[in-house]
C-alpha cells in the first residue's frame, strides 16, 4: 500500500496538471484509500476502494469532457482535506461522518474553483494532493520513526507534519510551473 500511495503521489505532485486523466488516477486512488483508512478500514479494502476511486475518476474525466478540471479539482481538494486532518493531533479528533461531511465540502469548493481559475490553482491543489499521498507512502513503507507523521500526538509533531507537507507540495508546485515555463 506504501509504495502504491507513494508512486501516485509523486505522479500527482510533480506531473500533475499535466494530464487531466493521469491525475484524476492518482487523485482518485488516493481519496478513496485514505478515506477507507481514516473510517478504519484494513489495508486490502483500502486498496480496493483506492484502485475503484482511481478507475472511477478516469471515467469521470473521460466521460465529462467540460467538466475534467473541476473533477481532477475535487478528488484533489478531497485528498488535501483528508491529509490536513490526518495531520490534527488526536484531542482534535471528528466524528466520521463530519470527517467525511468536511472532506467532500472542501472537495466540492476545490473543484468549483479549479474550474473557474484552471491552471495556477490546478498546480497547487494537485501539488498539495500528491504531497499529501507522499507523506502517507512514506509513513507505511518508511522507517518507523516517522509514524508521527500519520497521527501526531502533540501540536508540535502536527507543525512539523504540516510543514513537511507544504515543503514538499512546494516543491511540486514550482516543478508543475518550471516544466510549463518551458514549453
Amino acid at each position: 500500500m506504501g509504495i502504491a500511495l507513494l508512486i501516485a503521489g509523486m505522479l500527482l505532485c510533480f506531473v500533475g496538471a499535466r494530464s487531466l486523466v493521469l491525475a484524476a488516477a492518482c487523485a482518485g486512488f488516493g481519496l478513496g484509500s485514505g478515506l477507507a483508512a481514516a473510517l478504519g478500514g484494513g489495508a486490502v479494502t483500502a486498496v480496493l476502494v483506492g484502485v475503484g476511486g482511481g478507475v472511477g475518476a478516469v471515467l469521470l474525466v473521460r466521460l465529462a469532457l467540460g467538466t475534467g478540471p473541476f473533477v481532477v479539482g475535487a478528488l484533489a481538494g478531497g485528498v488535501v482535506a483528508a491529509s490536513a486532518y490526518r495531520t490534527l493531533p488526536p484531542t482534535l479528533s471528528w466524528p466520521a461522518p463530519l470527517v467525511v461531511l468536511v472532506v467532500l465540502a472542501v472537495a466540492v469548493l476545490s473543484g468549483a474553483a479549479v474550474h473557474f481559475l484552471r491552471a495556477p490553482l490546478l498546480r497547487a491543489v494537485t501539488a498539495l494532493a500528491g504531497a499529501g499521498l507522499i507523506i502517507r507512502g512514506v509513513v507505511e513503507a518508511g522507517p518507523a520513526f516517522l509514524g508521527f507523521l500519520r497521527s501526531p500526538a502533540t501540536w508540535v509533531e502536527s507543525l512539523v507534519a504540516l510543514a513537511a507537507l507544504l515543503a514538499l507540495a512546494w516543491v511540486g508546485f514550482t516543478t508543475q510551473r518550471q516544466r510549463v515555463d518551458k514549453t
